[in-house]
């Protein structure tokens, strides 16, 4: 399957890596990002990784209510959690051979999903103008067509990925593919405490580690508190 990415006109973009004449447009960039000079494409990701827990309980009860699956209910924590602090809802792109900061548009989230034939993607709009129930259907029809290998329906480049392993039984692991910025790997439940293990990574030349650390306590806030926090 391949992708395409819609890149937006220069004027809407944000060097990475400022020069003397592109300095004041790179002041809306997160500060304390850790910067290094431009890299090829091919080149991995520096990333920032962070892992936590989620006690779980609350959690299991408010899917069961609201008839979803863990992946309907990660994505919209993680959509939730793009607007605060907004700086980290952005992708990355490559334009002219240079990585450039985007803005997103919307809280879109790609959903990685395991299918007979590997790891296939598709985004979800997950922004609070979106109902759980909305979400929740969403993600819902992504699964089936991913599953059914059909192509999903064009949306808006994601600035975060989710990937859950409740099925496989694997440790959690996040990667950070370009166009997003960070990837959240949540794991299987353990224990009768029910607790899950939660990764972030974070592409480090768009998002700093005080950044990752409050985008990743939203989501566990979210996820430990859903009846209050998944409105």
């Amino acid at each position: 399957m391949s992708w395409e990415i819609a890149h937006p006109s220069p004027e809407q973009e944000t060097p990475l890596h400022p020069g003397r004449e592109t300095g004041a447009a790179f002041e809306s960039a997160p500060r304390g990002a850790a910067l290094r000079p431009p890299v090829a494409p091919v080149d991995p990701v520096p990333q920032l990784t962070l892992t936590t827990a989620v006690e779980a309980g609350e959690l299991l009860l408010f899917r069961a209510d609201l008839r979803s699956t863990l992946e309907a209910v990660v994505v919209c924590a993680a959509g939730r959690a793009l607007s605060a602090p907004p700086e980290v809802n952005v992708t990355v792109v490559e334009r002219v051979g240079r990585p450039a900061l985007v803005p997103a548009t919307s809280s879109c989230v790609q959903l990685l999903v395991l299918c007979d034939d590997g790891l296939r993607a598709g985004a979800v709009d997950a922004g609070e103008a979106r109902t759980l129930t909305d979400v929740r259907d969403a993600v819902a029809a992504l699964v089936e067509e991913l599953r059914g290998g059909r192509p999903p329906q064009p949306a808006e480049p994601a600035a975060l990925s989710v990937r859950t392993f409740a099925l496989s039984g694997a440790a959690p692991s996040a990667r950070v593919t370009q166009p997003t910025s960070s990837g959240l790997a949540v794991g299987q439940l353990t224990g009768e405490a029910e607790i899950m293990q939660v990764e972030l990574s974070v592409d480090a030349r768009v998002i700093d580690a005080d950044q990752a650390s409050r985008l990743l306590a939203t989501v566990v806030r979210m996820l430990e508190h859903p009846y209050r926090r998944l409105r």
